[in-house]
């Protein structure tokens, strides 16, 4: 029998767990919905079974729509993670109950008992009682009893998650034996991925309520196309990268730009077993295909059949070691014959190389909010962890709004809806001002979008840290932070038709979900050059490969941004892209833009410059960076709860 699950949507006292989720489950075949804690995995399955009703969406067994019938009539077998044995029947009474009920005679009942007892291994136990089993025989018993009236479909809640370790894994295949003997259609929900390979014919993956992948254990692993189910699945190494039409490669900070790399954000994953170490005098490679990098070890684990070496690679340039760069963690696993071919100790310098490296192509968006205890900071907050939820992004939100009484009780909700996801950073209590806590906090975090309320973009302190921290992309909220501009009509001031050309993945992305179109203006005015002589138009290709619609006005715009206020500015534009150029040349002009721009949605990108690309040194001094204390560093990093 089949089962068809369609756009199901379930809420709870007003917010979504389960999104719009769609599926198919095959004649015999065994899916696994596989995800963390309040993915909404056993919602669905309660909504499949009748057990829990849903606001929108259809469940159709073998064509038949039983969205809204009882669960007697949905003709379904459900086996509970805690067995759910009527404790004062025998093995046998429990095994026939279903029958029972449906009023089968008693020689057909006992004669389909004994086969399933036979056929789960618990032949000689029909007279026992449940307080007489151990734990994987109760599981066993119940399993018999959920196919004991043949049912249309088998559905499993964490059917092995209050066994130990052992019985879990001798009970694996003995279920998956089972179930294909006799044919029986099957759905468990687990948050084992060992498991969900072990059993399952196809695993569907869930995060946030939402149904991220699905396909076979072998695809999932070697070849996720997003972030979360490269690292759910399996330990797995996410280094930055771009592609190429030659393949992926890695590009960490310090690395030049390949010449033909495609604009689209992607994240390159190799998993721990596919690396290799050798000896520390390796020419260093990071093309498509091939992977070299110097590395320092920082532990080895000893496992038993294999050790996991635990490695810190250095972003610096290697012709240039004294420039600062950022250190990426990664680790190998290999085989104890390997360990004792090379043995290694922590300090050591290797050589991490590797062959196979897949292309992530819908990585994390990671956002960073700056939100004081003001109306305005609140609104902003509150506009963005619903936009974020929305989006399925990774929020972290800094600066007063997280303990404002106001914000409290929504902050929890969300808290709830993000499964971590979501990480609250009080600042009132370090001494120190926003601005302060977003250095102190930027100094250990990463993030590929900051948002500011309007208010924070009067006077230099932005444009400060735009100088001494490396964003390249920041949002200032308009002065209605509440209206999240979504979808609508986006004005695009760039540099577009001359060699220095903005990264327009990110906004690009965004511009894509949100329905976005788009019209591009020349920042200074510039015609379009021959073809013949044009540089790469790197934004246009951005854009064409997120099918969004724009227009150029390059050939009509003359004035240039720095005349007059209003100069190049659209007043009808729902958000504006504004151009910065370079991080070392930022200064009074781009101040200018800026205020030109007061009110507005605006989305700034800051170009890298040559320290950017590893060419020269990154250090404080080199930008002015004012130093936070290291007592109110560390103060900080204790406030913020994931």
């Amino acid at each position: 029998m089949s089962l068809d699950v369609s756009h199901l949507t379930k809420r709870y006292a007003g917010r979504a767990v389960v999104h719009d989720v769609s599926f198919r489950v095959d004649d015999g075949e065994l899916v696994a919905l596989l995800g963390p804690s309040g993915s909404g995995k056993s919602t669905i399955l309660r909504v499949i079974a009748g057990l829990a009703g849903a606001e929108s969406g259809t469940v159709c067994v073998d064509g038949q729509d039983v969205t809204t019938l009882p669960p007697r009539e949905r003709d379904l077998g459900f086996v509970f993670q805690h067995y759910a044995l009527f404790e004062h029947l025998t093995v046998a009474d429990n095994v026939e109950f279903a029958l029972r009920v449906r009023k089968v005679d008693r020689l057909t009942r006992q004669r389909r008992r004994d086969e399933l007892l036979e056929l789960v291994g618990l032949g000689g136990s029909a007279r026992k009682y449940p307080g007489q089993l151990s734990g994987g025989q109760r599981q066993r018993t119940a399993l018999a009893r959920a196919l004991a009236h043949q049912p249309r479909l088998l559905l499993l809640d964490e059917p092995f998650g209050a066994l130990d370790a052992r019985i879990r894994q001798d009970l694996r295949q003995g279920l998956r034996e089972v179930l294909k003997r006799i044919g029986t259609t099957a759905v468990f929900v687990t948050h084992d991925r060992e498991e969900a390979f072990s059993v399952a014919d196809r695993i569907m993956v869930l995060h946030r309520g939402r149904l991220l992948e699905q396909g076979l254990p072998q695809q999932l692993y070697r070849a996720p196309r997003t972030e979360f189910v490269a690292g759910f699945v399996g330990r797995a190494n996410l280094l930055p990268g771009e592609l190429t039409p030659g393949g992926v490669r890695v590009r960490l900070e310090g690395d030049r730009p390949a010449d033909d790399a495609i604009p689209q954000r992607v994240k390159v994953l190799l998993r721990p077993e596919e690396l290799w170490l050798d000896e520390p005098d390796r020419e260093p490679a990071s093309v498509p295909g091939r992977f070299v990098r110097e590395a320092l070890v920082k532990r080895a684990e000893y496992l038993g059949a294999s050790e996991r070496v635990y490695l810190e690679l250095d972003a610096i340039d290697p012709v240039q070691p004294e420039a600062g760069g950022r250190r990426y963690r990664i680790e190998a696993l290999r085989s104890m014959e390997e360990a004792r071919l090379m043995p290694v100790q922590p300090g050591d310098r290797v050589s991490v190389c590797a062959r196979a490296l897949h292309a992530v192509s819908q990585p994390d968006l990671r956002v960073l909010v700056l939100a004081d205890a003001t109306r305005e900071g609140r609104a902003l907050a509150t506009a963005l962890l619903h936009w974020g939820e929305r989006q399925h992004a990774l929020l972290t939100v800094l600066g007063g709004a997280v303990s404002d009484a106001q914000l409290r009780q929504p902050l929890e909700q969300f808290r709830q809806s993000f499964a971590g996801d979501l990480k609250l950073v009080d600042t009132g209590s370090v001494g120190l001002d926003l601005w302060q806590a977003a250095r102190a906090h930027l100094d250990g975090e990463r993030y590929d979008l900051v948002v500011l309320p309007a208010s924070l973009a009067h006077g230099p302190r932005l444009l400060d840290l735009l100088a001494e921290r490396d964003l390249r992309h920041v949002l200032l909220a308009g002065d209605a932070p509440a209206a999240w501009p979504e979808g609508g009509h986006w004005s695009m001031l760039l540099r577009a038709f001359s060699s220095a050309q903005p990264e327009l993945e990110l906004p690009a992305e965004i511009a894509e979900r949100l329905g976005a179109r788009v019209e591009v203006r020349d920042l200074d005015g510039h015609l379009p050059p021959p073809a013949a002589t044009a540089p790469p138009q790197r934004w246009r290709d951005a854009l064409t490969l997120r099918r969004i619609p724009f227009t150029t006005l390059g050939t009509t715009v003359t004035a240039r941004v720095d005349a007059g206020p209003g100069a190049a500015l659209d007043p009808a534009a729902a958000l504006t892209v504004l151009d910065l150029g370079p991080r070392a040349g930022l200064g009074p002009r781009q101040q200018t833009w800026i205020q030109a721009l007061a009110g507005r949605w605006t989305w700034l990108i800051v170009q890298p410059d040559e320290a950017d690309l590893g060419l020269a040194p990154t250090s404080s001094a080199l930008h002015g960076r004012t130093a936070v204390p290291l007592a109110a560093q560390a103060a900080l990093a204790d406030r913020n709860t994931p």
